[in-house]
């Protein structure tokens, strides 16, 4: 990509891409081609997910279980690091959120159960995986011979296990901790409550003053007013049972409830 050549993370560009994206291409479409687009786009990403889970299984054939010594290590070191990047990021936001609400009532603090489970849930290693197989052989020239394979066992094993104990147990994690999931809140919650004053007035004037004015169709109010019309009702329960068909967040939220309520009902009659 045009960031890798420029020496630069293709992921986070993708990452800033699809901020973008979201914000400034959804004016260009329609309310029936938003949700087809974001449709899509979870779809594909759900791919791309199952991709890198197939090729750890397949990679985990050809392991060579002597690294298992230097793997319980480096899950150590995992560990001990997250712990202590989540708690200073977190405290570092929490210091900030507190200075820009001033005297009123601090929003969206980050209280200890958050930091456990930002600890817990962290990134299970599969960006590591691709690192680990670009790794070019100069490896095994200044190491010793049979580095780079070690690192990537060592790799494998971190990812699956971490997947096995801590993917696992996300879900019973956040009920122990009593953290709510699936709450609907407006696209903008976040952005209006979580940024400092300062930050959230840069922004705006540079949304507002020169990329709305470039990015944005000429006719917003008269496509708005057209979206809102639009019935997206059928279209939108199509996409709803497509969605709830992967055991994913709306699963969670939704198809478990429902389970839950009816095993209620039975209960009661």
């Amino acid at each position: 990509s045009t960031a890798e050549c420029a020496g630069m993370s293709g992921i986070i560009a993708v990452l800033f891409c699809g901020i973008f994206m979201g914000i400034y291409s959804q004016p260009h479409l329609s309310s029936h081609g938003s949700m087809l687009a974001s449709f899509f786009l979870k779809q594909l990403a759900t791919m791309a997910d199952m991709g890198i889970f197939l090729l750890v299984g397949v990679d985990m054939v050809l392991v060579n279980f002597s690294c298992v010594t230097f793997s319980l290590w480096v899950m150590l070191f995992c560990l001990i690091a997250r712990a202590a990047a989540v708690g200073l990021c977190g405290a570092l936001s929490n210091g900030l959120k507190q200075l820009s609400a001033g005297k009123q009532e601090v929003e969206l603090v980050l209280t200890g159960k958050h930091m456990l489970m930002l600890w817990h849930a962290g990134l299970r290693g599969g960006i590591a995986l691709v690192l680990c197989l670009e790794i070019g052989d100069w490896v095994d020239v200044r190491g010793r011979p049979g580095t780079k394979q070690e690192l990537i066992n060592t790799t494998i094993v971190v990812i699956v296990v971490f997947l096995l104990v801590f993917g696992g147990s996300t879900a019973w994690s956040l009920r122990m901790l009593g953290i709510q999931v699936g709450m609907e809140v407006d696209e903008g919650y976040l952005y209006d409550r979580s940024l400092m004053s300062c930050i959230h007035r840069c922004l705006h004037s540079v949304h507002h003053r020169w990329l709305a004015p470039v990015l944005f169709p000429a006719d917003t109010e008269a496509l708005s007013a057209a979206r809102d019309g639009e019935d997206v009702e059928p279209l939108h329960s199509i996409v709803s049972a497509a969605i709830s068909r992967h055991r994913g967040h709306y699963w969670f939220v939704h198809e478990a409830a429902g389970a839950g309520s009816s095993d209620e009902d039975d209960h009661s009659e």
